[in-house]
């Protein structure tokens, strides 16, 4: 949340906007002020879903935006499916841990039932690592990518937005000709009538204007995107990087933990193995039981 507000408050256009200040600025809730988009006139512009966009590298982004959102879309959801099967696995050694330590409690064999009880409490602390190793992961890369894939989904959208002003001016140039004919028509007819020439004057100076100011937006808009989205190619790499980089680093913690915990583990499952040998003091030298009996054997024998 921080980052986000750092790199808003950052921007040089959105730095200058009074709502964004009064979110900055407010205390406890914030409620944006509503302006409603008011547009006279006697013609409304239709949009037109094909336009050609003369700018390659912005067409080329808008392109490259739609194919990243279906791949980082993909990638989460591939994500919290492992998440949710290390969660499934996490739930299994729990439940073998739990019935390894009843079965140690019930073991006669000494050696045998300590090992199965160690066993027991071992795969209940793995599973319990597994469970936080899984919400990690979910979160340090599922979560980034889904965070990801809104934002491409955003950028092709501000991009057909532009599209959308585009088409607009597009619109607005053939009316202001529209409008234009139309006066010239008015200046050649016989009978010209006072009301319908003020009426024609005033929508054309409407159109031009109109036509002006869509030609203005179209040049600020797109130089303004450029900028932007070569803060946004460096802002994701920063993020890829730092993500990438947690993600590996907390499972690399979380796998040596396991494996600590499965090293703690080897004496006591070696000791299973092992035969209780009991040793004597014959003199000086301390010998097995068959070693004693061998050498008294031998001495009585003598």
């Amino acid at each position: 949340m921080q980052q986000w507000v750092n790199r808003v408050s950052m921007n040089p256009i959105l730095c200058h906007d009074e709502e964004l200040r009064s979110f900055i600025e407010t205390d406890f809730a914030f409620i944006p002020a509503t302006k409603p988009r008011k547009r006279s006139g006697s013609f409304i512009f239709s949009f037109s879903s094909e336009v050609k966009d003369d700018d390659m590298d912005l067409a080329q982004a808008k392109s490259t935006s739609h194919a990243l959102e279906g791949h980082f879309i993909e990638i989460s959801k591939n994500v919290q499916k492992l998440a949710k099967s290390r969660k499934g696995l996490a739930i299994c050694n729990s439940e073998v841990g739990i019935k390894s330590h009843a079965l140690g409690t019930v073991e006669k064999h000494p050696p045998l039932s300590n090992g199965l009880r160690r066993l027991g409490k071992t795969l209940q602390i793995i599973s319990e690592l597994q469970k936080s190793q899984a919400i990690s992961e979910a979160a340090a890369i599922g979560d980034f990518f889904s965070y990801y894939a809104v934002n491409a989904r955003i950028v092709k959208e501000t991009l057909s937005n532009r599209l959308r002003i585009i088409s607009e001016h597009e619109n607005a140039v053939k009316e202001t000709i529209s409008k234009k004919r139309y006066m010239e028509r008015l200046k050649s007819s016989t009978s010209i009538k006072t009301d319908k020439v003020d009426e024609a004057l005033k929508d054309f100076k409407y159109a031009e204007n109109y036509e002006q100011n869509l030609d203005a937006r179209v040049k600020r808009v797109t130089k303004n995107l450029h900028s932007e989205l070569q803060n946004y190619e460096n802002n994701r790499t920063q993020d890829f990087i730092k993500s990438i980089k947690e993600y590996v680093n907390k499972q690399i913690m979380f796998e040596k933990q396991q494996l600590k915990e499965l090293e703690n583990l080897r004496p006591d499952i070696n000791a299973i193995t092992k035969r209780n040998v009991r040793t004597y003091t014959l003199g000086e030298e301390e010998l097995s039981a068959r070693a004693v009996a061998e050498k008294l054997s031998i001495t009585f024998a003598k």
